[in-house]
C-alpha cells in the first residue's frame, strides 16, 4: 500500500517506474519527474489503462476514490475508459451551448445559418451527413418557374418572383 510520504519521496529515474497500490491502482513516476495516477484493468480480455489524475493535484485519497468508482463500473460490465470519454464535454456540446446563448439577440435566419455551418463544417462526420440531407431538402430547386408557388428567397438575399427568369435576380426590397 502506498502512503503519502512514500509518494512525496519518489524521485525520477532513467526509466518510468510504477509504485503499486491495491487492485490495479498505481502511481507512474515518469522520467521528467511527473507523477501520474493510473488504473490498469482488463475489459473483455484486453489490457487497458485509465488515467486518474496527476499528483499532487489528485491526492492519494482522491485517487483511491476514483479507483473505487472505476472498479464499480467494471463490476457492472461497463468499461470505465469509455464511460470517462462519454462523460467528457465535447466541442459539439460546448458549441451548441454557446449557440443557444448567442442566438438570443440575432435574427433567427442568421442564427439558423450559423448552426448549419457548424454542423456542416465543424462537427463530426455523422452530423455532417444529416446536415447535407437537410440542406438539400431546405434549399429546394434553384429556380421556380411560374407555377403559382410562393417566391423563393436565396441565402444571398435575392428574390426570384414566379414569372421572372432565373438568370436575372432582383434585389430584395
Amino acid at each position: 500500500m502506498l502512503s503519502d510520504a512514500l509518494i512525496r519521496s519518489a524521485k525520477r529515474a532513467a526509466r518510468p517506474r510504477k509504485l503499486s497500490d491495491t487492485g490495479g491502482l498505481h502511481l507512474l513516476v515518469a522520467t521528467n519527474g511527473g507523477r501520474y495516477w493510473r488504473f490498469s484493468y482488463r475489459f473483455r480480455g484486453k489490457q487497458k489503462t485509465l488515467a486518474l489524475g496527476v499528483y499532487p493535484d489528485v491526492g492519494l485519497a482522491k485517487a483511491r476514490a476514483r479507483h473505487r468508482e472505476a472498479r464499480e463500473l467494471l463490476a457492472d460490465g461497463i468499461d470505465p475508459g469509455t464511460e470517462k470519454r462519454a462523460a467528457a464535454k465535447t466541442f459539439e456540446t460546448a458549441a451548441r451551448e454557446w449557440h443557444a446563448r448567442w442566438r438570443t439577440n440575432r435574427h433567427p435566419r442568421h442564427a439558423y445559418y450559423v448552426l448549419k455551418r457548424l454542423e456542416a463544417d465543424v462537427f463530426p462526420r455523422s452530423v455532417r451527413s444529416r446536415s447535407r440531407k437537410s440542406r438539400r431538402r431546405l434549399s429546394g430547386p434553384r429556380c421556380r418557374r411560374s407555377s403559382g408557388a410562393a417566391p423563393w428567397i436565396s441565402p444571398s438575399g435575392f428574390s426570384r418572383p414566379a414569372g421572372r427568369s432565373c438568370a436575372t435576380p432582383s434585389p430584395m426590397t
